[in-house]
């Protein structure tokens, strides 16, 4: 590189950058200008835009223009040859040299040539070229400063739509926490769903419109009723599972083998297979049954097969299949006496309902209808209809067939212990191992079924959790729930609610209820926080103390009742008046009557006693004899 070329190539660098410090000027006023443009209507009007992104992109952008106008608008060679003879006195000489620059010259361009380098020999451009401070950059600083001074300006609301939005923000506050209390509830509901694939709760998400389906993410409450609704629907549907013929028929067997108890011998071989069968602990029983034949393998394998202990061995598996059969006859006595006095509750005879009962375990689907069809049109008078005559005698038709299976199970396993008892009799230890593992598959069986039943009513009470958690979310969404489809958006038939039109709301479409804009009564409330109404319309109800009545306690009242009196106990079972109690305590459990914190104390208390009249312990019905007539009722309490 020539000498010549070396200088011309910095003076154009000079009036390059000297350019870029006049455009970038320029860039600056307009971007600064337009960011105090947004700045002041920003804090006057309370806009709430993100200022700091802004000044942050009108830089970047005022940066990147200058360089785009730069290269639009800078200088060539000839350019900046010219600038450095006009600054340096030269006379055109490099400008011209520039100008004539090829590749073949003549003698006078030569000479031109020559000259030129002589010219600039000794000249350093950027001295004749200096940086210049352009009236741009002075503008773009007073706007700086006017920038400056416009962020002293007061955050201001001259328009009012700070006061608009504040029950917004609340709003959009409650809804964030709505939306994390409602993810336990709804992951126990998937994750419950997806144990059940025959229960698509996804199916209620297909039957709405996109409007509805767009509320499910911004609306805590209408995902809330949705949640519940899925809740319901495998509420009902492991109801139905856990009341299906195979479970009813595992439960029957559990009440059988509890009541078979302890050999009578503490010593016996047995003792530890009759205690985990009667604690309903299969897996172990198993255990117990393979520890028996290996002890009967070992002993035939060694020759130490006592005619004594075979014998020994003989009466206890007899003892055991005698026990199995008794508990069988036992509990299946119990509850044809409860189905009897069932029967006898709706209105019949004692033998009608025996006969009832006989008749019952023959009948088909049809048959059954018309046979409840003919014992609702005969028992008219007491109010009997065939609804619930037919729900009645289908369920005693469900409770015979599981009693039925439990027996054939039960007397299976008494065959099975009556046959190894047998072959020891006769001396075939083999024949004997293999009764017993028969009777160890079966065991295997009822643990593959108890484990399904244990499963089952695990979900269930994980459903009640859940429930409990909806109930608690927030009790204020409640207060609007349409009556017709109790807040779900859906009828019982699945199809969409004609009268809140699937919103769940009272109101229908537009239902807005009261406090559910932004500005008026969600204003500054916090989180399950309610308006007090002194308006909302209040009602009694009349409820009878429940007392303890005994000897000792003064008359409080007295009733006289016509008719004859019955000596002794009344016929009603306990467990029917347990029954009663129980269904009655459900209901207001479900109904959100009873405070959350005593819910728990309530269901323990039915299951003690449930616990009770399964293993025999509740009082049992005494025998019906004629009474004279005449009664006095006396209410006593102490």
């Amino acid at each position: 590189m020539s000498n010549l070329e070396r200088e011309v190539g910095r003076a154009k660098r000079r009036l390059w950058l000297n350019r870029w410090l006049e455009i970038v000027g320029w860039c600056l006023v307009i971007g600064i200008g337009l960011w105090i443009a947004l700045w002041v209507p920003h804090r006057l009007f309370s806009m709430k835009w993100p200022m700091d992104s802004v000044a942050l992109g009108i830089l970047g952008a005022s940066v990147v223009a200058s360089f785009v106008w730069l290269m639009i608008r800078r200088e060539g060679m000839l350019d900046a040859a010219g600038a450095l003879d006009a600054a340096a006195g030269l006379n055109e000489r490099t400008s011209t040299s520039v100008a004539l620059a090829k590749a073949e010259l003549d003698p006078f361009e030569t000479a031109v040539q020559h000259d030129a380098e002589h010219s600039v020999t000794g000249i350093n451009a950027r001295r004749f070229l200096p940086v210049r401070w352009s009236g741009s950059l002075s503008l773009s600083g007073m706007m700086l400063l006017i920038a400056a001074l416009s962020l002293l300006i007061p955050e201001l609301d001259l328009l009012g739509k700070d006061a608009e939005n504040v029950g917004a923000k609340v709003n959009a506050a409650e809804n964030q926490a709505k939306a994390e209390a409602l993810k336990r509830p709804v992951s126990i509901i998937e994750e419950i769903a997806n144990k059940n694939p025959d229960v698509d709760i996804s199916d209620m998400s297909r039957k709405l419109d996109p409007k509805a389906l767009s509320r499910m993410d911004s609306d805590p409450g209408f995902k809330r009723r949705m949640a519940k609704k899925q809740l319901n629907t495998l509420k009902d549907a492991l109801k139905n599972k856990a009341d299906s013929e195979k479970f009813r028929t595992q439960r029957e067997v559990n009440k059988r083998l509890r009541q078979i108890g302890q050999p009578e011998d503490p010593r016996s071989e047995l003792r530890e297979l009759m205690s985990q069968m009667s604690a309903g602990d299969f897996g172990e029983a198993q255990e117990e049954v393979k520890k028996l034949k290996e002890k009967l393998a070992k002993r035939a394998r060694d020759g130490k097969l006592d005619p004594a202990a075979a014998q020994k061995m003989k009466e206890q598996l007899n003892d055991l299949a005698k026990k199995l059969k008794e508990a069988s006859q036992k509990q299946q006595a119990a509850q044809d006496r409860q189905s009897q006095q069932q029967l006898q509750n709706a209105g019949m005879t004692k033998e009608e309902a025996q006969r009832t009962l006989d008749d019952l375990a023959k009948k088909d689907p049809e048959q059954l209808k018309k046979m409840a069809e003919d014992l609702a049109q005969r028992m008219k008078d007491k109010g009997v209809t065939k609804e619930q005559m037919e729900n009645l005698l289908n369920k005693l038709q469900q409770e015979q067939k599981a009693q039925e299976k439990a027996n054939k199970q039960c007397e299976k396993m008494g065959e099975s212990m009556g046959k190894a008892s047998k072959s020891l009799e006769e001396g075939d230890t083999e024949q004997a191992q293999k009764e017993l593992g028969e009777a160890g598959e079966q065991l295997s069986d009822m643990e593959q079924m108890e484990q399904a039943l244990n499963d089952l009513e695990s979900q269930m009470d994980d459903l009640q959790d859940a429930e409990e958690d909806l109930e608690e979310f927030d009790d204020s969404d409640d207060e609007g729930d349409c009556q017709q489809c109790d807040g779900t958006g859906f009828l019982p038939d699945g199809a969409p609610c004609p009268k809140c039109q699937g919103n769940g709301n009272g109101q229908g479409q537009g239902g807005q209820g009261q406090g559910g804009q932004g500005g008026q009564g969600g204003r500054g409330r916090a989180f399950g926080q309610r308006d007090r109404n002194d308006n909302v319309k209040t009602a009694t109800r009349n409820v009878r103390a429940k007392t303890k009545n005994g000897k000792g306690g003064s008359v409080v009242g007295q009733q006289f009742v016509k008719g004859s009196q019955m000596k002794g106990e009344s016929e009603v079972e306990f467990g029917e008046a347990f029954k009663a109690g129980e269904i009655d305590a459900t209901d207001s459990l479900n109904r959100g009557r009873i405070p959350r914190k005593y819910k728990k104390s309530i269901r323990r208390y039915f299951d003690r006693i449930r616990d009770d009249i399964d293993t025999g312990k509740a009082p049992v019905e005494s025998g019906d004899e004629p009474a004279a007539s005449g009664a006095a009722v006396d209410d006593k309490s102490e």
